[in-house]
């Protein structure tokens, strides 16, 4: 019903304003202008930084006039749908902080999981899963520390 009523308001706002084409970076929050764009005929370009295409940005990307994307491979994508890869956008001050050579821990590592309301749960088991598979090449102790809702929880592997 939300989101009927934001693709309504949408369209009033996009046929007062006249955009010459929409451009969604996935979520939620994007549908409502991205359903009344095409609805009504505007060119629509979808940003997805991920290397998995979203929901939303699924829903929309095979008529979408690009698909644009931080990756080379992009997962999930309708047949039909033009993609572009562009990159992730990043400020100077990131790249230049970007270290030119690797040096992979000794001793401990840590992981710091974040994720939406979807993962919450999936990404941990996941990570603790694969970090399992991996134990007996790596000599070096992990540990995972996981936001799941309002509580912090840690566990050592």
């Amino acid at each position: 019903m939300q989101l009927a009523a934001g693709v309504r308001a949408a369209k009033l706002f996009i046929r007062e304003w006249q955009p010459d084409v929409v451009i969604g970076f996935g979520g939620y929050p994007a549908f409502p202008a991205m359903r009344a764009a095409q609805s009504l005929n505007i060119p629509t370009i979808i940003h997805e930084q991920n290397a998995v295409l979203g929901r939303v940005n699924r829903v929309f990307a095979a008529k979408a006039l690009h698909v644009a994307c931080g990756f080379a491979d992009l997962a999930k994508c309708p047949k039909g749908a033009n993609i572009t890869t562009i990159g992730n956008p990043l400020r100077q001050q990131i790249i230049d902080a970007i270290p030119t050579t690797y040096q992979a821990p000794t001793d401990r590592i840590n992981l710091l999981i974040v994720g939406g309301a979807l993962g919450r749960k999936l990404f941990p088991k996941l990570c603790l899963r694969r970090l399992h598979c991996y134990r007996p090449k790596c000599e070096r102790s992990c540990t995972l520390f996981n936001r799941p809702a309002q509580n912090t929880k840690t566990r050592q592997k």
